[in-house]
């Protein structure tokens, strides 16, 4: 009398697609070589911007005077401006390798790194579309655009060849990444 009957609970969570599961795979799969080439770089938080969050750090360059950094765009975040990171706890959208005239930020320590090649450095980026000031290229096996920035006084169209792959991109800090879903 009185007591309540059992009653079966069913919880469904939404399947994904495999079209979905395969983004995410290969997501994780780039973001474990980009931290695998840029082992141990810590970036610092330099601003929020634009509902985004922008990260940086300072690369050493022993023969040249331009200053190099890593450069990563995530989703604007809750941690305080100067707060250090390690690149594999940043979920970024846009990875870039970038050269500026000037510092960034002057506290910012130059830091090395030893770069590891993996099957996802080693992909071969075919031009899609050249313009004055950049080149864009995507990837023939992952879901990544490649543009590598025209900054030269003297610069032309054809100053970067129809293939590459995405590390000698990258080495040339004039590089930004983004994912192509």
């Amino acid at each position: 009398m009185g007591g309540t009957a059992n009653k079966e609970v069913t919880i469904t969570t939404p399947l994904r697609s495999q079209e979905e599961l395969t983004k995410e795979y290969l997501k994780i799969k780039i973001y474990e070589s980009i931290n695998d080439y840029y082992r141990d770089l810590y970036l610092t938080k330099i601003k929020n911007e634009a509902k985004f969050s922008v990260y940086y750090a300072k690369i050493t360059c022993m023969l040249c005077i331009d200053k190099r950094y890593v450069v990563v765009v995530v989703p604007e975040d809750s941690f305080p401006i100067g707060i250090e990171l390690p690149l594999n706890n940043l979920q970024w959208i846009s990875f870039q390798t970038r050269t500026f005239q000037n510092d960034i930020d002057t506290k910012l320590p130059s830091q090395n790194y030893i770069s590891k090649k993996t099957d996802f450095m080693d992909d071969i980026i075919d031009i899609s579309n050249r313009e004055i000031n950049k080149f864009t290229y995507f990837s023939r096996k992952y879901p990544i655009k490649v543009e590598i920035l025209n900054m030269g006084k003297n610069s032309t169209m054809y100053d970067y060849s129809d293939k590459a792959t995405i590390s000698t991109a990258l080495e040339t800090f004039n590089c930004i990444l983004s994912f192509n879903f």
